[in-house]
């Protein structure tokens, strides 16, 4: 069974727009305001900070989740942080509910890797080799349903 699920991070992207408004306003107050103030390379980290959110805005747009060819493969928007799995190297896959304070992206949490962009819900997958994997979904139900369907 081939899956494909693209979920937006309505969340991520709200977040980045408002630090992203921030910067640009303390960028334009800084050239226009207080040009005479702040040193040159204050307003150069600044720009770099815009910058690097623009990039992070980009990157964590979106989660793409799909079942092909016997495998799991899982990305960020344009391929970013690429996984896969192939299907017969997990062991149980269950939903779970995440915490509030795990918050969302690619990290650590309890026992385990988290790679989410928006909610809490998400598929918790125990691999052969112990290792537990989350992936955040906004249709648990239906990517469980599919690689239950797919391993067999």
């Amino acid at each position: 069974m081939d899956y494909h699920h693209k979920q937006l991070g309505f969340v991520l992207i709200s977040v980045f727009v408002i630090v992203f408004l921030f910067l640009v306003d303390l960028l334009v107050l800084s050239i226009i305001f207080w040009h005479d103030q702040v040193p040159a390379f204050a307003n150069a980290l600044l720009i770099i900070a815009t910058l690097a959110v623009v990039v992070l805005a980009v990157l964590f747009s979106s989660m793409t989740i799909a079942i092909n060819d016997g495998e799991l493969i899982w990305h960020f928007s344009l391929g970013f942080w690429k996984n896969r799995i192939p299907l017969h190297h997990i062991a149980a896959c269950a939903p779970v509910q995440n915490k509030w304070w795990y918050g969302w992206g690619i990290h650590r949490v309890a026992g385990g890797w988290l790679y989410n962009v928006s909610g809490f819900e998400a598929a918790e997958l125990r691999l052969t080799d112990g290792r537990l994997i989350r992936l955040g979904s906004d249709e648990v139900g239906k990517l469980i349903a599919a690689i239950d369907s797919a391993r067999g």
